[in-house]
């Protein structure tokens, strides 16, 4: 499954991937311990249109 979603990823050229080393599946919960790294993806998100 994980190589389906990262070649559906690669496929696409407005799409981004992101490593938060620590992170795990709850990004936000550990993005509000995390206002360094929050700041780093609110940041692309923004400069990002239409990847959300």
């Amino acid at each position: 499954m994980a190589d389906l979603i990262e070649r559906t990823v690669r496929a696409n050229p407005r799409s981004a991937t992101r490593v938060l080393d620590g992170a795990g599946h709850l990004l936000d919960q550990w993005l509000a311990g995390h206002p360094r790294d929050r700041q780093f993806v609110i940041k692309e998100l923004l400069q990002r249109p239409g990847i959300v």
